[in-house]
């Protein structure tokens, strides 16, 4: 299916497509978007100045350890498809192409790979890859391979060097672990933007509402999203081009409940209508504290009221 997104086209799960144009590719599962894959794509603008061509980025849904390591735990998304499309507009890349990878698609060498998706499908003029990509069965095919196979077809091939961050490459890996560790200075320096979740406004208990402090419950759009780990997080929120600022909690309610499943509740100050069914965008700007159970409702909300001051300071430096 291909369709158009303002001057983004996008093609998406189907593997039988042709772009009849000719482009500049970059390859990657694109896993966070973050500073390192910014560099690529800032690279591959670069070639579009001086060569002519349409951009393309080839991505991948599922995330590909998901379907190679089955028999383990799954990969949680720091970026989902539909968060790709909304970052790749910002690049303005010409073309994304989500590419359904399967246990058969991860069978391919890295010749019939070259050559039937590279080649044939996207029709590629050039080659951009990062420094440590691979490709293919066992992931065989590394940038030196496949500059051997690009001068069968007069491609061009480059590679991007690593962006080091206080010493190491930037990685999703990293990123995760930031997000475990709740340390979301480290997390947005790494992505060059805040971490985001878009979710949908589901009903909650409505505990919230009955003190003061009315909360969106969030069902995040996608299922396996990174969340950042439990505690309470200075968020933004956007709906309907608006915004507000608020403070957001992801636990079990250890308070009222026992055994509870993960929620995200958020309260967003100076605003009180009714975000039911709404799409929400959150950004992720400053972690709080942790979750704790306390004694009572009242300890609960004596507490949350602190957590307001708190986060109404902090804000302050975003508002200039």
């Amino acid at each position: 299916m291909l369709y158009f997104c303002c001057t983004l086209q996008v093609v998406r799960y189907t593997p039988d497509f042709k772009i009849f144009v000719p482009v500049i590719v970059t390859i990657g599962t694109f896993d966070g978007f973050h500073r390192g894959h910014q560099s690529l794509l800032e690279q591959m603008s670069a070639c579009k100045q001086h060569m002519g061509l349409a951009t393309c980025l080839l991505t991948f849904d599922p995330h590909p350890r998901n379907v190679i390591n089955h028999d383990q735990k799954g990969v949680t998304l720091l970026t989902t498809c539909e968060e790709k499309i909304q970052l790749a507009k910002s690049y303005n890349i010409d073309i994304l192409v989500i590419y359904p990878f399967n246990s058969a698609f991860s069978s391919w060498s890295p010749e019939y790979f070259f050559t039937t998706l590279i080649v044939n499908q996207l029709n590629a003029r050039h080659v951009i890859m990062g420094y440590d990509h691979r490709f293919g069965k066992d992931r065989t095919g590394d940038a030196a391979y496949i500059k051997t196979l690009a001068l069968k077809h007069q491609i061009g091939v480059e590679t991007c060097a690593a962006v080091i961050d206080e010493g190491l490459p930037i990685s999703s890996t990293r990123i995760r672990k930031a997000l475990e560790l709740r340390d979301l200075n480290i997390t947005n320096r790494l992505l060059g933007y805040f971490y985001q979740l878009w979710g949908t406004v589901i009903h909650g208990m409505g505990r919230g509402h009955k003190n003061g402090y009315p909360t969106a419950n969030i069902k995040p759009l996608e299922l396996f999203k990174c969340l950042p780990n439990t505690g309470v997080y200075l968020v933004r929120g956007y709906w309907n081009n608006n915004f507000y600022y608020g403070m957001l909690n992801i636990g079990t309610n250890p308070t009222f409940e026992t055994n509870a499943e993960l929620k995200i509740e958020v309260h967003f100050f100076d605003f009180n209508s009714n975000l039911y069914k709404q799409c929400i965008r959150i950004e992720f700007l400053e972690y709080i504290r942790s979750v704790q159970k306390f004694e009572s409702s009242e300890a609960l909300y004596m507490q949350i009221r602190q957590d307001e001051t708190v986060c109404r300071n902090k804000m302050q430096r975003y508002l200039t």
